[in-house]
C-alpha cells in the first residue's frame, strides 16, 4: 500500500496508464493530494495499491479509505442509511476511484501483457485489505467493462448507473443550439401564449350585475388586444422584421390567449396540455417553456415570482430570458 502518490515515481506510475485515462495519471492524482482536496482531513485517506515484480511496478490502482460518500458521484447514501438502521458501520469503506471525477477509465493499471494477472492480484489485495482492516466494503467506481467483468467473476456485485452526455455539434452559442433544436427533427414549432387575468369590478356586497358586466367586457377587450398583439408578433417574425435568423428556420407558429386568475398555472396548463377552450389554434402541447422574467418579486434575484412558480411546478424544461441582459 502507498500512503500517497509521492511514494512512487511519476514515470513508474504513468507507464501503466492506458491511453484515454488521463485522470488516473500521476500528476492529476498527486495534485488532488497536494492541494488537500483528497486528504484524510477531507475524508479521502490515500491508500493506493501497488504490485511489484522485484523493483518494477507492474500493477497499481488509486484507492482511498472514505469516511463519507461525498465527491464520488455514485450515490450510495441509501446503503449507508440502511446499514445504520441495521446497526452496521458503513464507514470507513474502501474506494477505488478518481476523487471528484465521474469519468469512466482505467482503475486497475497495468501493461497489456500483465493486465489479467495484475487485475486478479489487485482485486484479491482489495478483498484482503477490506477484511484485515475491518472496512465495511470495497467499491470500484467508473471502471472499464473488462474490469467490471473480472470483478463479477470473483463474486463482486455489479452496480449499474446511467449518465447523460451532451456533445457540442459545432454550435458557437446557445442561440445556435436552440435554433437547431427548434428546427429539428422535421419542422419546428413555436407556440405563443398570453394569459389574461379576469377584470373584477366591485367585490363582495358592492358587486352588482352592472359591475360584473363591466368586468366581463374589460376582460374581453384584453383578450382581443392580446390576440391582435400575438398575431402581429407572428407576422413580424415571418417577414423578418424582428429577427431574420428565426425567420430562416421556417417554424410553424400557433398561439393561445386564455383567461386565468393564476398566470403561472395558465402557462403550465397551456404548455403541458395544449390548446384549451380559449385557444385560437389547436396544438398538442410543448416540449419546453421559454419566458421572460424581470426578477422583481421572486425569492431569487434573477427570477420573478411567476417564473419561480412555473419553475417549481412544471414538468417541462424552462428557458428564462432577462430583457436587456
Amino acid at each position: 500500500m502507498l500512503g500517497g502518490l509521492g511514494d512512487v515515481t511519476r514515470d513508474a506510475w504513468d507507464r501503466l496508464v492506458a491511453t484515454g485515462s488521463p485522470f488516473v495519471e500521476w500528476s492529476w492524482l498527486a495534485t488532488l493530494e497536494d492541494s488537500g482536496a483528497a486528504s484524510e482531513a477531507r475524508g479521502w485517506r490515500p491508500h493506493h495499491f501497488a504490485l511489484w515484480e522485484g523493483t518494477r511496478l507492474v500493477g497499481a490502482c488509486p484507492a482511498y479509505v472514505k469516511s463519507h460518500s461525498d465527491g464520488e458521484f455514485v450515490f450510495d447514501h441509501g446503503w449507508a442509511a440502511g446499514a445504520a438502521r441495521g446497526g452496521i458501520a458503513y464507514y470507513p469503506k474502501l474506494l477505488v476511484a478518481v476523487p471528484f471525477t465521474p469519468v469512466t477509465g482505467e482503475r486497475f493499471l497495468a501493461a497489456d501483457t500483465d493486465r489479467p494477472g495484475a487485475t486478479e492480484a489487485l482485486a484479491a489485495a482489495l478483498e484482503d485489505t477490506c477484511r484485515r482492516e475491518r472496512l465495511s466494503s470495497v467499491h470500484v467506481n467508473f471502471c472499464r467493462p473488462q474490469d467490471a467483468e473480472a470483478l463479477v467473476a470473483r463474486g463482486w456485485l455489479r452496480r449499474s448507473g446511467y449518465q447523460y452526455h451532451w456533445t457540442n455539434a459545432g454550435f458557437r452559442s446557445f442561440d445556435e443550439y436552440l435554433a437547431a433544436a427548434l428546427a429539428t427533427p422535421g419542422q419546428g414549432a413555436l407556440h405563443l401564449t398570453h394569459i389574461v387575468q379576469p377584470a373584477h369590478e366591485g367585490r363582495g356586497p358592492t358587486r352588482t350585475a352592472r359591475s360584473t358586466a363591466r368586468g366581463a367586457q374589460s376582460t374581453q377587450t384584453a383578450l382581443n388586444m392580446a390576440r391582435e398583439y400575438l398575431k402581429a408578433t407572428i407576422q413580424q417574425i415571418r417577414d423578418g422584421s424582428l429577427d431574420k435568423g428565426i425567420t430562416d428556420l421556417d417554424l410553424e407558429f400557433t398561439f393561445t390567449v386564455t383567461v386565468d386568475d393564476d398566470i403561472a398555472q395558465g402557462i403550465i396548463r397551456i404548455a403541458e396540455n395544449g390548446g384549451d377552450g380559449e385557444g385560437d389554434e389547436v396544438f398538442g402541447g410543448c416540449d419546453a417553456i421559454a419566458m421572460t422574467t424581470q426578477g422583481y418579486s421572486g425569492p431569487q434575484p434573477w427570477v420573478g415570482s411567476v417564473a419561480e412558480r412555473v419553475l417549481e411546478t412544471s414538468r417541462l424544461p424552462l428557458l428564462f430570458v432577462r430583457p436587456g441582459v
